[in-house]
């Protein structure tokens, strides 16, 4: 039993020490209820001046109302021996009215004789400090839990030991799930962990470390992040671990590529448009030499028809000349950079020519085929631009020999019809029941993985390594089938193969213009009767051809090397003038321009225009001028009679009235 005047030990002083101790020591007598306070005039050591209240009541008054309750417990727990000792803190109202924690540790220091508390003895704390650290704690843990970015800690093994709201937002993973393990394990691949591994060292040597990768989330969507790691030090300045900050840039990535996909797009659409100026320029003088081959030699067959020694000579010309010229033809095609122009076609020849296209672009050990081979009887129509259908073939060859581009094998594109009697469920589009002419795609290659399949035709998607692929092939084909009215099935399975088929509204024989009739058999070549022709041509072989096969068709001709020498001879002449067979493209005046100055003039002869490449004659320019044909070079020497004798027969009671031609 201790007596009334014992108190705890107390710290031993010196000087003025105990002004500059943050803790005071007290007793309370509760008999009298009179607080003793240890050291320098009562005043409580690290606050602002102020008299300490000196009764038990009145130092309860100076405590925080809502912290009251919580002191008086914690003495009661002692006078009653509940607990051996009280601790509690709470706040004390200073002299300037503002409060202040501090933590206060009270035990009995001396019973009666009846063993009842007569004195509690106790020292009080300034915890302000502390207490304002574990707020700023507190406030920054909740503020970086609120963080959108991803914080990662780890210590020097790469072992996370902070993993954020914003990093379970991110990658997928939540903190429970990485806390505790290395943070790399959760990529896929073995690359992907030693630079994290090399990230975070050199980090923690250099003192940070920026970049921008790729990463995925935990259900494997790819994403791209912008990060920043620097090293996390202790008190005492040295490494203990890396701190990684992370923002996702997916969106601005993606806005990146697609911007540089545009301008790819736009660099391409410069050269298709450079080449389909040159492609016009080549066809221009091409179809020259062509069209002076192509009617020597028939002329020669004409005015020798039973001289047969060289009929295989020439026949095997004709046959190279028509090759050439179709090929002609299909670079114009697919340069072209018109608006879409869908006519009345057959399926097959648009698959057969877009065939010989792509066999420039594929390996000679890849076999590309069509079938049937030949033009099915009896196969309905379709509305179609021939140009994009040309887009389709090649964007899906080139597809085919991706898969393919490590063996030989086959592109085969198969023809056919079918007739749904309800809607068919296509890839994004429902076809309404009716006819449809089929193309299959096919080939035996790599194959599209199941998970795939979805998202092919989505814009900027693929599954080519970066810079083997833009993403647009696909969607390309998809908006060009659906915008022919059609849709698209795609069946695949890795390591067989992948069938597209791509469904065309049919239209049948009659309907908005479609003909079944076939092409009535040829026979002689329709002849004149002297009826006297000009023949404007610069190219002196072409010119002297036309000349020479409508002379021995019975047409009587005059030719000129330009339009103003034939226009200029026109004011002045007064031989009759039945019609004008003029080239397009000649310098100063061309074809179409002669045409518009005659009819100017109040010409009414018929005229012949012909052309192997020019944008100007179109319908719309054409049909204004009345009695105007154009004939395609090179022509052949059917085309060229069939030509001027319609435009003969279409002439009016008075074909040779002249007008006076201005000066």
């Amino acid at each position: 039993m201790t007596s009334p005047e014992q108190t705890p030990e107390t710290p031993p002083r010196t000087g003025d020490g105990s002004a500059r101790t943050p803790f005071a020591w007290w007793d309370w007598d509760l008999g009298s209820d009179r607080i003793t306070v240890q050291g320098h005039a009562q005043k409580l050591p690290s606050f602002p001046p102020c008299d300490l209240p000196s009764t038990g009541a009145a130092w309860c008054e100076h405590i925080h109302p809502d912290d009251a309750p919580r002191f008086a417990a914690s003495i009661d727990a002692c006078i009653t021996g509940e607990a051996a000792e009280g601790c509690c803190e709470h706040r004390i109202r200073q002299c300037d009215g503002s409060w202040r924690w501090v933590l206060c540790v009270s035990r009995v220091t001396a019973r009666d004789p009846a063993g009842r508390a007569a004195s509690v003895g106790g020292v009080t704390v300034d915890v302000a400090a502390s207490m304002l650290r574990d707020e700023i704690l507190l406030r920054d843990a909740q503020m970086l839990s609120r963080v959108k970015q991803s914080i990662v800690c780890t210590d020097l093994k790469g072992i996370v030991t902070y993993w954020s709201e914003g990093a379970e937002e991110l990658y997928g993973w939540t903190a429970s799930e990485m806390v505790g393990r290395p943070f790399y394990d959760r990529m896929p691949t073995e690359a992907m962990r030693e630079h994290a591994r090399f990230r975070m060292a050199t980090a923690a040597s250099r003192g940070e470390f920026q970049h921008e990768r790729e990463d995925y989330r935990k259900d494997g969507t790819r994403i791209y992040v912008e990060s920043r790691v620097f090293a996390q030090r202790d008190v005492a300045g040295r490494v203990v671990g890396v701190i990684g900050t992370a923002r996702d840039i997916t969106a601005r990535r993606r806005a990146e590529q697609e911007r540089l996909e545009l301008e790819r797009q736009l660099l391409q659409a410069q050269k298709m448009e450079t080449i389909g100026t040159l492609a016009g320029g080549v066809a221009h003088e091409f179809n020259n030499l062509l069209a002076s081959i192509i009617g020597n030699v028939e002329l020669a067959m004409l005015t020798h028809p039973d001289d047969t020694r060289f009929r295989g000579c020439h026949d095997a010309v004709l046959a190279s000349s028509w090759r050439a010229r179709d090929l002609v033809r299909r670079i114009l095609t697919f340069s072209r950079s018109n608006d879409p122009e869908r006519r009345l076609s057959q399926l097959h020849p648009l698959v057969t020519d877009g065939i010989r296209l792509v066999r420039s672009i594929l390996p000679a050990t890849m076999e590309v085929a069509c079938d049937p081979a030949e033009p099915p009887a009896g196969m309905p129509s379709l509305w179609a631009d021939a140009n994009q259908i040309h887009q389709v073939i090649m964007n899906l060859a080139a597809n085919a020999g991706y898969a393919l581009r490590e063996r030989a094998g086959l592109i085969l594109f198969r023809i056919r019809q079918i007739a749904f009697t309800e809607p068919h469920a296509c890839a994004s589009v429902t076809l309404p029941p009716g006819s449809y002419l089929v193309l299959d795609v096919i080939d035996d290659g790599c194959g599209i993985e199941a998970q795939h399949l979805p998202r092919i035709f989505d814009p900027f998607f693929t599954t080519k390594p970066v810079g083997e692929g833009s993403g647009l092939g696909l969607s390309v084909v998809h908006n060009i089938v659906c915008g022919h009215g059609g849709g698209i099935d795609v069946r695949s399975t890795p390591g067989s193969g992948t069938v597209f088929t791509l469904y065309f509204p049919a239209v049948v024989a009659g309907a908005d213009g479609a003909s079944a009739a076939q092409k009535p058999a040829r026979g002689a070549l329709p002849r004149g009767h002297g009826e006297h022709i000009a023949v404007i041509d610069d190219e002196e072989s072409v010119g002297a051809f036309v000349e020479g096969s409508l002379r021995a068709l019975g047409y009587s001709t005059r030719r000129y090397r330009s339009a103003d020498e034939f226009y200029t001879e026109l004011a002045s002449s007064q031989d009759p003038l039945d019609l004008v067979l003029t080239d397009q493209n000649m310098p100063r005046l061309s074809g179409l321009g002669l045409a518009r100055r005659l009819r100017e003039a109040g010409m009414r002869t018929p005229i012949a225009i012909a052309s192997g490449h020019s944008p100007d004659l179109t319908e719309a320019a054409l049909l204004p001028l009345g009695r105007v044909a154009l004939i395609e070079k090179p022509f052949a020497l059917e085309k060229l009679a069939d030509t001027v004798a319609e435009l003969l027969a279409r002439r009016r009671d008075a074909p040779g009235a002249r007008v006076a031609v201005p000066e």
